[in-house]
């Protein structure tokens, strides 16, 4: 390859006459000082300069002395003199050793300074660089401008790539070079290096395909189709002003329900891209290349104009509208930083969606309808192409943002939500289109690359603002199915028990204020922080008495002691709790008497007569033997109560009869109520599921429109659903709102719950335990156990304990339980210790609840392992496989293939 490509270079030197006479003649050039022209340093004549890579590039067994004649006010030569002086800067005396050449060379560009990026930057504009591990022969025939600085820069690093033979570019140790060899060395790192980052920068884009910069493949079609068949002219494009946000306001109502059923676009971050006072464009490739001039166009500035080309280039095009900056720009939350205002980018939408639809409803009956789909069509490729954009931009390698050293997680989740509303209104008014159908379905979002990076801006702004990392997890943000749920959650202050940073020591995985590792120092916490009542308990002997009969305790309270009384004789109220909020507490010691008399006094709002609760740390003694049968009962406990009371501070405080119920079920959603496992059950089991709210009691599922529904909840991930139909109609129906981010409420509408509460299949299981968490790991079992009765028996996993209980009882469980998906050894997860049963899940809550289902396959549990029937292949040689295509698990996991027709068994 070496001889052909010094062939092509031989013809480059012959096919230019001039090659080896750039000097012009009617410019007068001297030496400049301290140059030497044996080494090919720059030489300066009037507004010129004479500079070749001579000393630095041999062909053959001659250096080359190819000459080339610059502006001295040259912007991509003062880029050059620029790096040379960083590279003098950074070694004084040139001691370039071979290491510090490579560590430049792999250097991001990102993190070398300005000049290095907007050098390579151009460029690579001006020719891409080859691919040397394509078959393909090196194309050299180029046609250089003598006077180009680029042309200058890719003789050499053509030369670099094809020939590779190198002068001077390290020197021995202890070696001191003189100001000849200095130059020759400096220039010599400096073509190495800027070659290997254009080589890098013009893989980075080879392998973008849908981005808006006009260097990937979808750009670079669409603006080759645009010079080949000229569009015809659109009619006059409305320019956007003041006024429109004047005519819908904040409150308008139907900026509320676009906000509740469209989500809430984040502020978008702006970079100082250009964007006034250029013609409209209907491409994002269009807009990005009409505004890309700048023969120093930084990295910088190529990610600035992504992100304008993202946001206000992309709603320009879908409204066919001119949305002058200054209508959307404000100034953000950090000093000096400037954003496009998400409040408003909402409020122009939803006057573009009126405006819309009034003119659809204004044409006459039996009108052609014709233009009108065709605008859909576009606005279904428009969008389609933005979220293409969108995913591709979640690859390191094709990452415009991430090109530019900036941080892309944040602008690309930004950039996201405001397209979310844009996909609700495409899908209302062209609802008819299968394109808009099939690419514009909100729910289809969530299978995406680029929801992964909506979750993570989403998460890390709520942690930032006080969240627990725990509640306002990426994990459990992805599990919203719909991306505008994340947006309206986002805006929400969190809810602080004592202090900001009381969160601090949380992580994704758990979360210490939730978790009360050491009971024997828990304390119950009084009703106001200066009471100091004595505390109450009921008799112990009673509680005893009726558990050692197979029956409920409840509880009555008379205004200054406890009764004990069988449930079989009374209605009663289980109140569901967490111990976190302080309420936690054992039989034989009770709670403060204030405590108990706020919970009866709500208990009195749903029975006042006879007043009576079942609440665990009154009716579940200390002793182990006790408060065994105290558990056997309690799904029992919560199944027979009248009413389930949930009492949680958070839900409490920041609930109310008073504000929509958009917010009430966000809160409920967050609070750590939904993040216990033990409150799972008594959600799932309850007759009637009630909430504190700041006004006492509230039927929830009553004020929803839930309860006892007769038919399963609309589906919101459908393409299209007409209930949501713009209307001045505000707070939106409750009965219209999703409730993906509230499992229990969502499956007790889905279900009959006389019968499927004692049934729950696996999977769904695991889905409800999704984001949930147990102080102790043995526990997890036995607050769902019931709900697989009567396949599982709980005494049987009531009577394993010891130190390695959890592992023991999960294995028991799978056993009863018998049969499992195939699925479960293929996921990425905790696995028990266990001889057999390396491939089972260490808890269900932290196993992806995805697959666990029966219906893609059955294996069954087995005391030797699973046994299960799968389709593999075998390999006449082995296979290596590289770390990134290995299950990462620590057991490890293999199939044992059988003979073709036969069964196979996989055992761990």
């Amino acid at each position: 390859m070496h001889r052909k490509a010094r062939r092509f270079l031989h013809a480059i030197l012959r096919s230019d006459g001039s090659r080896n006479s750039h000097r012009d003649k009617n410019t007068t050039t001297k030496n400049a000082p301290g140059t030497n022209d044996s080494a090919g340093t720059p030489h300066t004549g009037l507004g010129h300069v004479h500079i070749s890579w001579a000393g630095i590039i041999q062909v053959g067994h001659d250096y080359t002395d190819d000459t080339f004649v610059i502006e001295s006010t040259d912007a991509q030569y003062k880029l050059y003199l620029d790096i040379l002086q960083y590279l003098q800067r950074e070694h004084p005396t040139a001691t370039w050793s071979r290491p510090a050449v490579n560590a430049l060379m792999k250097s991001p560009l990102a993190h070398l300074p300005a000049p290095f990026g907007i050098l390579v930057n151009a460029i690579a504009d001006r020719r891409s660089a080859p691919d040397i591990h394509s078959e393909d022969v090196i194309d050299m025939s180029v046609k250089f401008d003598p006077h180009s600085m680029l042309d200058f820069m890719l003789w050499g690093m053509l030369a670099v790539i094809t020939i590779r033979t190198w002068h001077a570019q390290t020197l021995p140790a202890g070696e001191t070079p003189d100001e000849t060899r200095k130059s020759a060395i400096l220039r010599s790192v400096l073509l190495e290096c800027v070659t290997a980052q254009w080589r890098r920068e013009c893989r980075k884009r080879r392998a973008m395909i849908w981005s808006p910069m006009p260097w990937s493949r979808a750009s670079a079609r669409e603006l080759a189709e645009a010079r080949a068949s000229p569009k015809e002219p659109m009619p006059p494009v409305h320019i956007m002003n003041t006024n429109i946000l004047q005519a819908v306001p904040e409150d308008h109502p139907l900026v509320l329900h676009a906000r509740s059923r469209c989500g809430s676009p984040l502020d978008v971050p702006w970079l100082g891209a250009p964007h006034d006072g250029y013609p409209f464009c209907s491409t994002l490739s269009e807009y990005v290349q009409m505004r890309r001039t700048s023969a120093t166009q930084s990295l910088r500035d190529d990610a600035a104009l992504w992100v304008g080309a993202m946001s206000l280039g992309l709603l320009e095009a879908v409204m066919r509208m001119r949305i002058p900056l200054s209508l959307l720009l404000v100034h953000g939350e950090k000093d000096g930083e400037e954003v496009l205002s998400g409040d408003r980018i909402l409020r122009i939408l939803v006057a573009w969606w009126t405006r819309v639809l009034v003119a659809r409803r204004g044409r006459a009956p039996g009108s052609n309808d014709s233009a009108h789909l065709d605008r859909g069509r576009d606005v279904a490729r428009l969008l389609e192409r933005a979220r293409n954009a969108l995913d591709e931009e979640c690859e390191t390698i094709a990452s415009v943002l991430a090109r530019s050293g900036l941080e892309n997680s944040d602008i690309v989740g930004a950039v996201a939500l405001t397209m979310i509303p844009v996909y609700y209104i495409a899908l209302s008014v062209w609802n008819e289109l299968p394109e808009v159908q099939s690419f514009l379905s909100p729910g289809s979002d969530s299978e995406r690359p680029y929801n992964l990076m909506v979750a993570a801006s989403c998460a890390n702004r709520m942690q930032c603002a006080g969240w627990c990392p725990y509640t306002a997890s990426t994990g459990f943000l992805l599990r919203l199915v719909d991306p505008s749920l994340m947006s309206n959650l986002v805006r929400l202050p969190p809810h602080i028990r004592s202090a900001p940073d009381e969160h601090k020591d949380c992580n994704e995985s758990a979360c210490t204020l939730y978790t009360i590792a050491d009971t024997d120092t828990y304390v119950a916490r009084h009703v106001h922080p200066a009471c100091a009542c004595e505390y109450v308990k009921p008799s112990p002997d009673d509680v005893v008495r009726l558990l050692s009969q197979g029956v409920v305790p409840v509880m009555a309270y008379d205004g200054s002691a406890l009764r004990v009384i069988p449930s079989n004789d009374t209605p009663y109220v289980a109140i569901s709790h967490v111990w976190a909020d302080g309420m936690g507490s054992t039989t034989e010691q009770g709670l403060p008497t204030c405590v108990v008399e706020r919970i009866a006094a709500l208990v009195k709002t749903l029975l006042p007569d006879p007043c009576a609760f079942w609440l665990d740390s009154l009716c579940v003694p200390s002793t182990k033997s006790v408060r065994k049968r105290a558990i056997k009962l309690m799904a029992r406990t919560y199944e027979e109560a009248s009413r389930v009371l949930v009492i949680d501070v958070g839900i409490r405080m920041q609930c109310s009869l008073h504000q929509s119920w958009e917010e009430n079920l966000f809160r409920i959603a967050m609070s750590a109520w939904m993040r216990r496992v033990w409150t799972l059950q008594e959600g799932l089991l309850a007759r009637e599921l009630w909430f504190e709210f700041s006004e006492g009691p509230v039927d929830v599922e009553a004020q929803i429109g839930t309860k006892n529904r007769t038919e399963p909840l609309p589906d919101f991930s459908a393409p299209y659903d007409t209930s949501w139909v713009p209307s001045a109609q505000f707070p939106v129906p409750p009965h219209l709102l999703p409730l993906w981010h509230i499992p229990v409420l969502r499956f007790r509408a889905d279900h009959d719950l006389s019968r499927a509460g004692h049934n729950l299949p696996l999977g769904e299981a695991m889905t409800l335990l999704t984001s949930r968490a147990t102080t102790r790991a043995e526990d997890e079992l036995l607050a769902i156990s019931t709900l697989h009765s009567p396949k599982v028996d709980i005494d049987v996993l009531l009577s394993i304990s010891g130190p390695n209980a959890a592992q023991e009882r999960m294995k028991s469980y799978l056993l009863q339980l018998r049969e499992v998906s195939v699925w479960f050894p293929m996921w990425m997860m905790p696995r028990l210790q266990l001889p057999g049963f390396t491939w089972a899940p260490r808890a269900l809550a932290t196993a992806p609840p995805a697959s666990a289902g029966l219906e893609d396959g059955v294996g069954i549990c087995t005391e030797e392992g699973l046994l299960a029937e799968y389709f593999v292949t075998t390999f006449e040689e082995e296979v290596a496989l590289s770390p990134g295509n290995r299950m990462r698990s620590p057991q490890g996991f293999y199939l044992r293939a059988a003979e073709p027709g036969s069964r196979g068994d996989s055992r761990h």
